[in-house]
C-alpha cells in the first residue's frame, strides 16, 4: 500500500512539473520597427537597382560576414551538359543525387 502511494505521489509530481513548465509563445510587438514604405515601393526600388546594376552580388561579406562566393565556371555549355544527360538516360542509366556525369 505504501508503495502504491509513493508511486502515485511521484507520478502526480512529475505531471505537475510538466504542466508548470509549459509557457505560451508570445511576440513583443511593442519593440518591433515598422516600415514606412509599402511592399510595392520596396520591390520597385529593387527592380531599379537591378536595372542599374547597383547590386554587388560579389560583395557577400556585407551580408554573410567573411563568406566569399566561390568562383564557379564551366568549360562546357548548358546545351552540352543537357545532351550528355539525355544520352545517359537514354542508355538506361539512372542518376542518384550527387552523381556526376562525365567527370
Amino acid at each position: 500500500m505504501n508503495r502504491s502511494i509513493a508511486i502515485a505521489i511521484a507520478l502526480s509530481s512529475t505531471l505537475a512539473a510538466g504542466v508548470a513548465s509549459a509557457q505560451e509563445a508570445t511576440q513583443d510587438f511593442a519593440n518591433q520597427v515598422l516600415s514606412t514604405r509599402s511592399r510595392a515601393e520596396v520591390k520597385a526600388e529593387l527592380a531599379a537597382a537591378r536595372e542599374a546594376r547597383q547590386l554587388d552580388v560579389r560583395n557577400a561579406s556585407a551580408v554573410y560576414g567573411s563568406f566569399k562566393p566561390a568562383d564557379v565556371g564551366s568549360a562546357r555549355s548548358r546545351a552540352e551538359v543537357r545532351a550528355e544527360l539525355r544520352q545517359v538516360l537514354a542508355d538506361g542509366n539512372r542518376l542518384s543525387q550527387g552523381d556526376r556525369v562525365g567527370g
